[in-house]
């Protein structure tokens, strides 16, 4: 019990620490990582990468090198991705056979991402299983 004391949130909008269209808050994640040393590292990104997808893989890229590295420096770390829950909002209850019905029908259009979520969460999961790193599938 009491583990709950020692789960920590960090913020970091595009895990490197520079922009990509949208916000760019907090520390890169490893900075945090290499300050806080925790046993398992959740990671997710997405909404705060707006630009085009040559640009997230790129991100995930260099996210996946940074693991594989700190990992052989720390061998407890642990790490994970996370992929993004689906954006928008509609007054239904959505099939899973379009997911992105939600994002194309907010009043958002445009100010956000949402219809990227879904195709930019395959693209990760493509480099995430190539690279043997486990993640939690929000889809």
């Amino acid at each position: 019990g009491k583990c709950q004391t020692q789960v920590t949130f960090a913020l970091s909008d595009t895990l490197v620490g520079r922009s990509f269209g949208a916000m760019n808050r907090g520390k890169a994640w490893k900075d945090w990582v290499n300050e806080i040393l925790p046993d398992i590292t959740v990671v997710a990104i997405g909404a705060h990468v707006k630009t085009d997808d040559a640009s997230y893989l790129g991100v995930i890229d260099e996210v996946l090198s940074d693991m594989i590295e700190m990992q052989s420096m720390h061998p407890r770390l642990k790490f994970a991705w996370k992929t993004q829950q689906p954006g928008g909002c509609t007054n239904e209850i959505l099939s899973p056979k379009d997911v992105n019905v939600a994002a194309n029908t907010t009043e958002h259009i445009g100010m956000y991402n949402y219809d990227k979520f879904y195709h930019r969460d395959l693209l990760l999961l493509d480099r995430l299983n190539r690279a043997k790193i486990p993640y939690l599938d929000m889809r």
